[in-house]
């Protein structure tokens, strides 16, 4: 039951995230400092301190006396701000009466309207590219997921017996695992230009990533069920470990009008590249099911 309640306790964090009791985000403060997490505001007053926004959108209106750093969200400023403006992963806009006396950055989108002034350097690094909308991001996530789910039955009618004995190890080394899954994912992704001259270097590729994210699922599943039934299925762990991954992304997708469509991309991401990882991992370690224990 605890290793249950440590695999459910993600999802239950994201489902937190966009219930009402989190709707109006936080707001914190810290002595002239002013921090806000998903919470849009506008600043109309004077802020003598530090403005630090996460996945919140920012309009200064007012005067903010030090910088106003932004994350996952977009910044406008209409007013006076005295020291840098840095946004990462979003857009900023200083609009004709927007002033900013230090440097104004942006890993995201730039714009610099009409009268505005900025008295220190201007960097913006273009990542519009990223801003692909919700919509695009739930086509590719559940395009990957019908992708799993398809190719998933054949691999474990085809390697039933291996993935019994890779099901047996899932409490050894699962540090080791992770680390050596993540170099070899890595590795193999630097080198992928080179696999892909080849069709088989790429179907390579790709046919690791499906048993890593199947050998996941099956992990999670059999935790999952386990704790709730006590039956031992692999075919019903995968779906059960595949259902709770789904869930995890479905949150992530209702939230990303509240916490920005980048935010939620990049935490789909880091899901993607842990299960691979893992997976990946898993696999080297038992060599495929060939043997319960190598590292």
């Amino acid at each position: 039951m605890k290793k249950l309640l440590f695999l459910l306790l993600p999802a239950m964090l994201l489902l937190m995230m966009t219930s009402r009791s989190f709707a109006a985000g936080l707001a914190l403060h810290s002595g002239t400092d002013r921090i806000f997490i998903l919470r849009n505001i506008s600043v109309d007053d004077t802020v003598r301190g530090d403005i630090v926004a996460i996945s919140s959108d920012v309009e200064v209106n007012g005067a903010v006396r030090r910088d106003v750093i932004s994350i996952f969200g977009n910044v406008s400023i209409n007013s006076e701000v005295k020291g840098d403006v840095v946004v990462i992963y979003g857009s900023l806009n200083v609009n004709d009466n927007g002033i900013v006396h230090g440097d104004a950055i942006s890993v995201g989108t730039f714009e610099k309207n009409g009268n505005a002034r900025i008295y220190g350097n201007e960097i913006n690094v273009d990542m519009s590219f990223l801003n692909l909308g919700r919509a695009a991001l739930a086509v590719i996530v559940i395009a990957m997921g019908v992708l799993l789910f398809v190719f998933a039955f054949p691999v474990l009618a085809i390697f039933n017996r291996r993935f019994r004995t890779i099901a047996g190890t899932f409490e050894s080394n699962t540090g080791k695992r992770i680390a050596a899954g993540f170099l070899f994912i890595l590795a193999a992704t630097i080198l992928l230009p080179i696999l892909s001259i080849t069709v088989i270097g790429l179907f390579v590729y790709l046919l690791v990533l499906i048993l890593a994210e199947t050998t996941v699922c099956i992990f999670f599943g059999k935790a999952i069920i386990r704790a709730v039934s006590g039956k031992d299925n692999l075919y019903l762990d995968f779906i059960a470990g595949f259902v709770f991954s789904g869930l995890i992304k479905a949150v992530l997708l209702a939230a990303a009008p509240r916490i920005g469509v980048v935010f939620a991309a990049v935490v789909i991401l880091l899901m993607y590249i842990f299960i691979f990882s893992f997976g990946t991992g898993i696999l080297l370690d038992t060599r495929f099911g060939y043997s319960k224990k190598l590292m």
